[in-house]
């Protein structure tokens, strides 16, 4: 996890002070602690904070220059494919960086689509007099930008932006009005209305001549929801898939660790793993039995017999604790997860730069309990007597505990009010869309 800020004026100087662009690459240097570099010319500043993965000599600084000098990289991420991707190349390096940036000198943006990994990236081309930026399509690591005083900006935090323009910027009200309905911001919105984050597999060209943008859609993802393969050969393309994918992500040269909380995901990763990887599993334990999954997780690390570390979490301030958290967070995020991904995260810089998770995997395979009820509820609708179970699921509540009321009712409406797709969106929903439905 690196950290990049640019900033492009069409004036050919500087609206923002210089000192001001500094400030705001400070504001990232959790992200890189490893290095500091800054390219200043012409109205034109890159600055980057560099976590050293691959290629751990200075050679990789960045901002990275091309051969011919005429264009520069700040980048964040990892490209996993980056030494096949080496061939027909000449390099200086053993850097993923300098594949990149010479892959797009060579090839031009149709070389972005042959990458694989997690990354955000800026390009300023001198030849044309453009910024280029991309996002890996998955949108895994981020990227936003604001067009302010006839320049372009961006940066991998939104408190880097924050700084420069705070005192233009504006609150999105749709933004904050689809986070309490959804728990997040959707992209491209932010919490303000000055920035943007730029939106997965999309490349946006800044001229910065005329202060014009363009967009391109480069990669985007298709799904099939349903496929002509039978039960085992979907199982075996999935284990394919997994095992490729994770032999492909260990790419580094430093120590990958692997997160193991004991669910689907996070098994199913180690698992892979496992067979290759001299690095260790880390679990958090928590002392409340309701979130400690620690047991389960010791018990497939040792069925694994691979080396297992389990961190105990302790709280004792636990407003010091949400401030520090809320420092790394620039617009509403609702997740109860950040808690624990922060002590792991404390607990594995530890032992190394790198550990990987399984963010995304529950969702895949079934692994919420929302998403096994759904098809139940479902099939409930679809008969007559769906009015008639939702009815009863309302007098049941009130010979519950709390908790269980809260869910029985929740279903109860969910019945009588959406059906197909709005029903599975509105499961999820903090304030769904019939409030009338709920008490004050």
């Amino acid at each position: 996890m690196c950290g990049i800020l640019g900033y492009a004026s069409s004036r050919g100087s500087f609206h923002v002070p210089v000192t001001e662009l500094r400030e705001s690459l400070k504001l990232l240097s959790h992200r890189g602690p490893d290095g500091s570099g800054e390219f200043l010319e012409s109205g034109v500043f890159l600055g980057h904070r560099r976590l050293s993965i691959i290629d751990l000599s200075s050679a990789a600084d960045q901002p990275f220059y091309s051969s011919d000098g005429n264009s520069l990289l700040v980048f964040n991420g990892e490209i996993y494919n980056y030494k096949e991707l080496s061939s027909g190349l000449t390099l200086r390096t053993t850097s993923d960086t300098e594949v990149l940036l010479e892959g797009y000198l060579k090839f031009g943006s149709a070389f972005f689509e042959r990458i694989r990994g997690i990354y955000a990236f800026g390009i300023y081309d001198k030849r044309s007099n453009e910024l280029i930026l991309y996002r890996d399509p998955a949108g895994i690591k981020p990227l936003y930008y604001a067009i302010q005083n006839g320049s372009l900006s961006f940066a991998s935090e939104i408190k880097s932006l924050h700084h420069l323009f705070k005192s233009s910027l504006s609150i999105n009200e749709d933004a904050i009005k689809a986070y309490l309905s959804l728990g997040y911001v959707p992209e491209p919105s932010t919490v303000y209305n000055e920035i943007f984050a730029l939106q997965p597999g999309t490349l946006l060209r800044y001229h910065i001549g005329t202060n014009q943008t363009s967009k391109e859609v480069l990669y985007s993802y298709v799904f099939d929801k349903i496929n002509q393969l039978s039960f085992e050969e979907n199982r075996a393309e999935t284990e394919f898939l997994l095992k490729r994918a994770c032999e492909r992500n260990m790419v580094a040269d430093v120590e990958v660790n692997v997160a193991l909380s004991g669910g689907i995901d996070s098994s199913l990763i180690n698992y892979y793993t496992s067979r290759f990887n001299s690095g260790r599993s880390i679990t958090v334990r928590f002392a409340e039995d309701a979130y400690d999954e620690s047991r389960t997780a010791a018990d497939f690390a040792s069925h694994l017999r691979v080396k297992h570390f389990i961190s105990d979490v302790t709280v004792t301030n636990q407003l010091d604790l949400l401030n520090k958290l809320l420092i790394h967070f620039d617009q509403p995020y609702g997740d109860s997860s950040l808690i624990p991904f922060y002590f792991l995260s404390k607990t594995a810089a530890g032992y190394s730069k790198v550990i990987i998770g399984g963010d995304g995997g529950d969702e895949i395979h079934n692994g919420y309990n929302s998403q096994r009820l759904f098809p139940f509820l479902s099939r409930i609708q679809s008969h007559s007597g769906g009015n008639m179970v939702s009815h009863a699921m309302k007098a049941i509540k009130t010979f519950l505990p709390t908790e269980q009321s809260r869910v029985m009712m929740k279903f109860g409406s969910l019945l009588a009010t959406y059906s197909g797709n709005e029903m599975a969106f509105n499961m999820l929903s903090w304030f769904p869309a019939q409030l009338d439905q709920y008490p004050l």
